[in-house]
């Protein structure tokens, strides 16, 4: 009965058994390899790879390099969430990323872990999605943008105003920018012709939505202690001609008009 089982789910579409696949630890996926022949080489395409931390060592260094060395195919989605052995290690695994057609790309470290991104992140041109957390994030010098990204998520990111800005510009199709506790990010000087959402949550001395005309939904939170929260919306959210929705904590307000409440203290 049980190899009965295993036969019909071997004949299962690839679809499915790659959504089977994806919902496993990823050691648990090449595990499969053992069930028989047929499944020997399954894990090897599987499009969703996620790598976190477990109890114990987790991954192998090893373990990782022979997973990316022995894949075929195409990575839809790769996550490394709080897993760092040594910046070299990460950075070729980006390295191998950046030459497969990776569309969903998150990379979690701990801040101490003072781990920067490396110039190959920026030749996934391929993304879709880009999730970073507690890293350095610094332009390469040759930075050419990401052309088909609609969704950037930025989470304890050191980063300057002026790389952000420079970092936006270059990202023609963004949709979603969420920002929370990026350290040194200050100024938010927004260009994105086609971003619909903007969350931020930090601490934020001044935004300039100039060029920014479509945000349709917009959540701000700002965090600076011992300065009184004071916004003229004219001034300082200037640009949000067109939003729907705006989200004011600290303490929570909320704004459905814009212009019907020219100033906002709290």
């Amino acid at each position: 009965m049980a190899s009965d089982n295993l036969d019909r789910l071997s004949n299962s579409p690839k679809e499915v058994i790659d959504a089977i696949l994806a919902r496993m630890p990823v050691r648990d996926a090449v595990k499969t390899s053992f069930l028989s022949k047929g499944w020997r080489y399954r894990w090897m395409s599987m499009p969703v790879l996620v790598i976190k931390r477990e109890r114990g060592s987790g991954y192998p260094i090893a373990f990782v390099n022979k997973l990316l060395l022995l894949h075929e195919g195409i990575v839809s989605k790769f996550e490394l969430d709080d897993f760092l052995k040594t910046s070299s290690d990460v950075n070729h695994w980006i390295l191998v990323l950046s030459r497969k057609t990776v569309n969903d790309l998150k990379l979690n470290f701990q801040p101490n872990d003072n781990y920067q991104v490396p110039s190959c992140l920026f030749c996934c041109q391929s993304l879709r999605k880009l999730e970073l957390g507690g890293c350095l994030l610094k332009l390469p010098s040759d930075y050419r943008g990401f052309c088909g990204l609609t969704q950037l998520i930025l989470s304890y990111v050191t980063l300057t105003n002026e790389t952000f800005h420079s970092l936006l510009l270059k990202i023609p199709l963004l949709q979603t920018l969420l920002i929370n506790y990026c350290k040194s990010l200050t100024h938010f000087n927004i260009h994105a012709l086609n971003l619909k959402e903007f969350t931020v949550e930090g601490d934020c001395e001044s935004f300039n939505f100039q060029n920014a005309p479509n945000v349709k939904v917009a959540k701000i939170k700002v965090s600076l202690p011992g300065f009184p929260v004071r916004f003229k919306l004219d001034d300082d959210l200037q640009g949000l001609d067109r939003v729907e929705s705006l989200t004011l904590f600290n303490p929570f307000v909320e704004v459905s008009k814009l212009f019907t409440v020219p100033y906002l203290m709290f």
